[in-house]
């Protein structure tokens, strides 16, 4: 059923060729002066890269921010983004910002102890003095775009802005048309990449709500290996501010990439997050999603699998309490043949916390002898928590091998009474099986630390869960 709650957002009009759109929105004209002084400011971009940020400008002035009327975002509604005139967080100094208990809050952001190299961006801006990028294997690139732009990386030229913007994208576009600087990591032909890099987005904003656009762009050369983390975080708790992150990657030929992103923000924050990946040749891909903080959340992961022979791996864990509330949108888009894709989300929901999941598989008439698996689980753990899944398959080749589902439940009685009967108290029979259901995600994550760090953010929420029901 489609909502028809208005969300008083702005008033409405038609772009001719175009979404209705909201045209008074105190963010979209925000981020629209905000692209007017960044085009002021930067005369030294190069210019396809100035033509790139004033087409997803034009994009997003014409369609506006999403409503609850568009069928992609009928559960999700961005009213309270909407009216928020966020300040630019790059124009804030990060210095400033980094107070004594924030920077320890960023330190274990970063997982310094992590073995790897690492890129740290507080604000938007590049954080050299937490940063640490050690000896790479040749012709390996890992640094900022801002650098990248300025010494004419032909990669960055090449894949920057290709495969993440579309007319159903506004906040991918309002990041094309923003995003002042970011990472970059390019991985040369027969290269493999042994330590792990790790990418980092802090925000804080203090008294200020404030929006920062972080950028990725991942280009993995035929035969290559690498390992990345994505991580997002707030390092004040209860700030207000917008991450408004998008995500390139670009996987060659016989490539092997694993990805994961860590969604740790304020849980009065928001998190718009676009991760578009495109397998140019037969490759592997895994991506790991895990998202635990935010107020408002959306999580869209689309893939083109473009060659014969692909391997592509989806792991998505979401844990909602409070009012928080958490859309995950994902597509594979099989466009050639002897592929097989495998993609497992799992959520857990308490207090009147929501959740949204939306997977689709699209199998083209040339994909045919695809191999396609989609499964969405959720764990409701209060009667006041809600889920909307919907599962879809588009198949238009006849040689497939497709299934997909969608379960919503609660912890299962046997399990809890055979755990009880052994003494152990309900409370905390809960609390075993609630983490026993989300770490068969984060055990796939194959960097140890991340792993025992996850999971030690999963036992805290569970132990929160259970003080609030004693």
């Amino acid at each position: 059923m489609t909502n028809e709650t208005r969300d008083g957002a702005g008033t409405t009009s038609v772009v001719r060729g175009s979404t209705p759109r909201t045209t008074t929105t105190p963010a979209g004209d925000r981020f629209l002066a905000d692209f007017a002084a960044l085009s002021r400011a930067n005369g030294h971009a190069p210019a396809w890269l100035n033509e790139r940020r004033i087409a997803a400008a034009a994009r997003f002035e014409a369609v506006g921010l999403p409503t609850t009327r568009q069928e992609a975002w009928r559960k999700t509604n961005v009213q309270p983004i909407a009216q928020v005139a966020f300040a630019n967080a790059p124009a804030m100094a990060a210095d400033s910002v980094v107070a004594t208990s924030a920077a320890a809050a960023l330190d274990r952001l970063a997982l310094l102890a992590l073995d790897g190299h690492r890129l740290v961006f507080v604000n938007g801006v590049f954080d050299a003095a937490r940063s640490h990028v050690g000896a790479l294997p040749a012709g390996v690139r890992v640094g900022t775009l801002e650098q990248a732009w300025r010494e004419g990386d032909a990669a960055v030229a090449a894949h920057y802005g290709r495969h993440a913007d579309g007319d159903d994208a506004p906040f991918a576009a309002i990041n094309t048309a923003l995003a002042h600087d970011g990472a970059v990591i390019v991985v040369p032909d027969g290269v493999a990449v042994e330590a792990p890099i790790h990418v980092v987005f802090a925000c804080a904003g203090g008294e200020t709500a404030v929006a920062h656009h972080p950028r990725v762009l991942i280009v993995a050369g035929v035969g290559s290996r690498v390992t990345v983390i994505e991580s997002y975080g707030g390092l004040v708790a209860g700030d207000v501010y917008l991450t408004n992150a998008v995500s390139e990657v670009v996987v060659a030929e016989g490539a092997e990439v694993d990805h994961t992103k860590r969604q740790l923000e304020s849980e009065a924050a928001f998190h718009m997050g676009g991760m578009h990946v495109v397998q140019t040749g037969a490759s592997r891909y895994v991506n790991h999603n895990v998202a635990l903080g935010g107020r408002i959340v959306r999580n869209e992961v689309a893939i083109r699998i473009d060659a014969s022979g692909c391997d592509t791996l989806l792991h998505g864990l979401y844990m909602g309490h409070g009012q928080q509330h958490i859309d995950n949108h994902t597509m594979l888009d099989h466009l050639k043949s002897g592929c097989h894709s495998f993609e497992l989300y799992k959520g857990v929901l308490d207090g009147r916390a929501t959740a949204v999941f939306t997977g689709r598989i699209k199998v083209h008439q040339d994909a045919q002898q695809t191999d396609a698996v989609q499964e969405n689980r959720c764990l409701l753990l209060a009667d006041t928590a809600t889920v909307n899944t919907q599962p879809q398959l588009e198949i238009f080749a006849d040689d497939v091998k497709c299934t997909h589902g969608a379960s919503v439940g609660e912890l299962d009685e046997t399990q809890l009474t055979y755990l009880k009967a052994r003494g152990i108290p309900p409370a905390a029979a809960h609390g075993i099986l609630t983490y026993a259901y989300a770490n068969e995600i984060i055990e796939r994550i194959p960097i140890e630390l991340v792993r025992d760090e996850l999971e030690g953010l999963i036992r805290g929420r569970v132990r929160e869960t259970q003080q609030l029901g004693d």
